[in-house]
C-alpha cells in the first residue's frame, strides 16, 4: 500500500521557470509530498507579427521610430509627419526590431516584464498582440502549472471532437471538409511538452527574405537558451524545435526562414500555424498605393498615395505582399459605369494584347501609363536620391530595386511552405476584400478596351481618381471594396488565403467565417485563437521527447 500524498503548490520563479516549495515535517508523519514536474522537453511557441505589428527604432536618429503600444497612440506619433518625414524615418536600412514596448502582462509563464522581454514580447505591438500573447501562455501553461487537483489537457475539450471541425471550415488539400480530430492519445502526448510563449519582431520594412534569414539565427538563440538554461546547478531542460504561429506577413518571414536557400531552419520547426497568410499576395496593395488608406489606419499609413508611396515605394516588404505571378492573370480591371463588363483586365487579360501577363512588368514596373502602382514623382520627397553625390535615380535606385527583391521572394517563395503547416483564412462575404481591383467611370460614358488601355494621364491628376486624357476628361476611380470585394477577411480574398491548401503546401485548412484581418487574434475571436491551440496540439503529437 503506497504512502498518503500531498499535492506541492507550483508557481512562477522571478526567472520564468516553475518552482515548487514546501515545508519540513516530523520524521513521524508518513504524508509525502508530492510534486508535479513540468515537463523536460521545451517546445517554445513563437509568435510572428504581420506588417506594422513589430515595433522599429531609428538607429540613424537613435530614437523609436513606430511604437505600438496603443493605436491612438501610433496615430498621434504619425498624423502630423509629412511625405518626407516618413520616408526618412521609415528607411529600412536605418532600422532595428525595438523591445522595449510595453509589458502586455503576466501570463501563466511570464511573471514580470523582464521575463517579458526575454521572450521578445517587447517587440511586437502591445496594442495587437498583447492580449493574444497572455491568452495563448495562459491556454497552453496555465493548467500545467496549478498545483489543484489533476493538471487537465488544454486539448482536452478537443479530443474526437469531430464538431470543431465543422465550426471552423475545415478543409484538407482536395477534401473539402477533411479533418481528423485529435486523439486521447495525442493529447497526452502532447502533454509531454512545456510550451512557452516567446514573439520574434522583424523589421518590415526590409525584404521578408532577409527577415526570414534573422528569424532563423533568433530560433537557434532561442533553442540554445532553453537548453543551457541552470538552476542549482541543473540543466532541466532539453529543446530542439518551435512552433511558429503567424499573422499575415509573419506567414512571409517564417516562409523564408524554413526555405532551404534562404534561412534554413526547417530542421529548427516542428511546424507552423499560418493566420490569415496573404499567400499569394493581395489586391488591397495596389489599392493603398493608389489612394491611400482608410480609417485610423489613414492617419498612421497615409492618406494618399504621396504618404503612402514615400513609405512602400521604397520598402520591399510591403511591396512583397502585392499580388503575385501565381495570384490571376486579369485582377486589374477597369469598366464604366453603366456596364459592368470588364474593357481592360491586366495582366494578361481583356484589350491587353500588348501585356506580358508578368505583374512586374505590366503594373509595377508601368511608369507612364494611368494604371500605374507608383508614380515616380512620389519616392523621393526627403531627396534622398536627388542628394546624393552622385545624384542617384529615385525610379532606378530606389523603387525599382525593391521591387526586385520583392520578385525575388515570390519567384522563390511562391510555393514553399514547411512541410507541416495549418493555415486558417477568412472566406466570409461580410468581409468583403479585393480579389479583383476595379477602376470604373465617374461618369457613364461609351468608350472601347483599346482607347482606354491607350488613353494618357491628364497634367495634374491625382492618383484616385484619374483624369484621363480624352475628349471630356473622363475621370475613373477604384470601386470600393463593399461593391466590388469577394468573400475574405475584409483585406485578402479567398484566392490568395486558400492558396496553401490548393498547393498542398499544408496539411490542414480552415476556412473561416466571421474574420476580420488586423483584428484576428483579438479577443472577438475565439475560433481563430482557438484553432491555433488546436493546432499547435496536432503538431506536438510529432513532437520527440528529450
Amino acid at each position: 500500500m503506497s504512502d498518503p500524498t500531498r499535492r506541492v503548490p507550483k508557481s512562477i520563479g522571478a526567472d520564468g521557470v516553475p518552482v515548487g516549495t514546501t515545508i519540513t515535517s516530523p520524521t513521524e508523519n508518513k504524508v509525502r509530498a508530492e510534486l508535479s514536474v513540468v515537463p523536460h522537453s521545451v517546445v517554445p511557441i513563437i509568435l510572428l507579427p504581420g506588417i506594422m505589428g513589430s515595433n522599429l527604432f531609428n538607429t540613424r536618429y537613435g530614437e523609436a521610430a513606430w511604437t505600438v503600444n496603443s493605436k491612438i497612440g501610433l496615430a498621434m506619433q504619425w498624423i502630423f509627419r509629412s511625405s518626407a518625414k516618413r520616408q526618412r524615418w521609415l528607411n529600412p536600412d536605418d532600422i532595428e526590431v525595438d523591445l522595449d514596448g510595453k509589458f502586455p502582462g503576466k501570463s501563466a509563464s511570464v511573471p514580470n516584464s523582464k521575463v517579458g522581454r526575454e521572450r521578445g514580447w517587447g517587440g511586437v505591438a502591445k496594442a495587437a498582440y498583447g492580449d493574444f500573447l497572455v491568452w495563448l501562455d495562459n491556454a497552453l501553461n496555465k493548467d500545467l502549472l496549478d498545483a489543484d487537483g489533476e493538471d487537465p489537457s488544454p486539448w482536452q475539450s478537443y479530443i474526437d471532437n469531430t464538431d470543431v471541425g465543422k465550426q471552423w471550415g475545415a478543409e484538407k488539400p482536395g477534401e473539402a471538409g477533411g479533418f481528423d480530430p485529435i486523439t486521447q492519445g495525442e493529447s497526452d502526448h502532447a502533454l509531454n511538452f512545456y510550451c512557452p510563449v516567446h514573439a520574434v519582431g522583424y523589421n518590415w520594412l526590409q525584404s521578408n527574405i532577409d527577415s526570414g534569414v534573422e528569424l532563423a539565427a533568433e530560433l537557434k538563440k532561442i533553442i540554445e537558451a532553453w537548453n543551457s538554461f541552470e538552476r542549482g546547478g541543473e540543466k532541466p531542460f532539453k529543446c530542439e524545435k518551435v512552433i511558429l504561429v503567424t499573422h499575415s506577413m509573419g506567414g512571409l518571414v517564417a516562409r523564408a526562414a524554413v526555405s532551404p536557400a534562404h534561412g534554413g531552419a526547417a530542421d529548427l520547426v516542428l511546424g507552423v500555424v499560418h493566420g490569415v497568410m496573404p499567400a499569394n499576395g493581395a489586391a488591397a496593395t495596389y489599392h493603398h498605393c493608389r489612394t491611400g488608406y482608410d480609417g485610423i489606419a489613414s492617419f498612421v499609413l497615409g492618406r494618399n498615395a504621396a504618404q503612402v508611396t514615400a513609405i512602400i515605394g521604397n520598402a520591399a516588404g510591403p511591396l512583397e505582399l502585392l499580388p503575385n505571378q501565381a495570384y490571376r492573370t486579369d485582377w486589374l480591371r477597369a469598366r464604366t459605369q453603366a456596364n459592368p463588363t470588364p474593357l481592360m483586365g491586366l495582366p494578361a487579360g481583356i484589350e491587353a494584347a500588348a501585356a506580358t501577363g508578368d505583374p512586374y512588368i505590366d503594373i509595377y514596373l508601368e511608369k507612364e501609363r494611368w494604371w500605374r502602382l507608383i508614380d515616380p514623382g512620389l519616392i523621393d520627397p526627403d531627396e534622398r536620391y536627388a542628394g546624393a553625390k552622385p545624384p542617384a535615380d529615385p525610379w532606378v535606385d530606389g523603387y525599382a530595386s525593391q521591387l526586385k527583391k520583392a520578385r525575388t521572394y515570390h519567384k522563390e517563395l511562391v510555393d514553399k511552405y514547411h512541410p507541416l503547416s495549418y493555415v486558417h483564412f477568412g472566406d466570409d462575404p461580410q468581409q468583403p476584400s479585393y480579389n479583383n481591383l476595379w477602376w470604373r467611370s465617374k461618369t457613364p460614358v461609351g468608350m472601347s478596351g483599346s482607347s482606354l488601355v491607350n488613353a494618357r494621364i491628364q497634367v495634374g491628376s491625382d492618383s484616385d481618381p484619374v483624369t484621363l486624357d480624352v475628349p471630356g476628361g473622363i475621370e475613373f476611380e477604384i470601386m470600393p471594396d463593399k461593391e466590388a470585394g469577394e468573400p475574405g477577411d475584409n483585406t485578402v480574398p479567398v484566392i490568395s488565403g486558400e492558396a496553401p491548401l490548393k498547393t498542398g503546401g499544408a496539411v490542414q485548412g480552415f476556412r473561416m467565417k466571421n474574420v476580420s484581418h488586423g483584428d484576428s487574434y483579438d479577443d472577438k475571436h475565439t475560433h481563430t485563437r482557438e484553432s491555433v491551440v488546436w493546432s499547435i496540439g496536432k503538431l506536438l503529437s510529432q513532437a520527440k521527447e528529450l
